[in-house]
């Protein structure tokens, strides 16, 4: 899967991020990144379905860059970005660029129910709770709605 090679290569891209280096390095490019993020992305989707229950698809971000409307005009995104979808209305996702490892989280869109109480919580008309599990003690809270649902 991702490894060290993953990294020497996004290092080398993000350098040298014109496409006669690319091309050069196309080769290199599916051993290195393409190859070993599909088996991640493909790894990562079984653990969110078996933990989930849903089928879950994880997708790997585009490695070329719209540039119409870009100032800046370099063609590749030099990171490599995976997000999931299917598990409920979040997703997961997972960046990674040589230093930094990203992984979160987010809602695209509630149901009306689950709309209703967030805006509910955000107006303050709801009560906060801690999350339970590996959240305890992380500061983050989640809002509980003091009557039934």
């Amino acid at each position: 899967m991702l490894n060290a090679e993953t990294l020497a290569f996004l290092t080398d891209l993000k350098a040298n991020n014109r496409r006669d280096w690319f091309e050069a390095n196309r080769g290199r490019h599916e051993t290195a990144l393409a190859g070993p993020a599909r088996l991640f992305a493909a790894e990562l989707a079984d653990r969110l379905t078996a933990t989930s229950g849903a089928p879950v698809t994880a997708r790997i971000y585009r490695l070329h860059r719209d540039l119409r409307f870009a100032r800046d005009k370099t063609p590749y995104n030099a990171p490599l970005h995976i997000g999931s979808s299917g598990a409920g209305p979040g997703a997961w996702l997972v960046g990674l660029e040589p230093g930094l490892l990203v992984i979160g989280h987010g809602v695209m869109a509630f149901d009306p129910a689950a709309l209703d109480r967030w805006r509910a919580c955000v107006a303050g008309g709801l009560t906060a709770r801690r999350w339970p599990g590996s959240w305890r003690g992380s500061g983050r809270a989640a809002c509980a709605s003091t009557r039934p649902s």
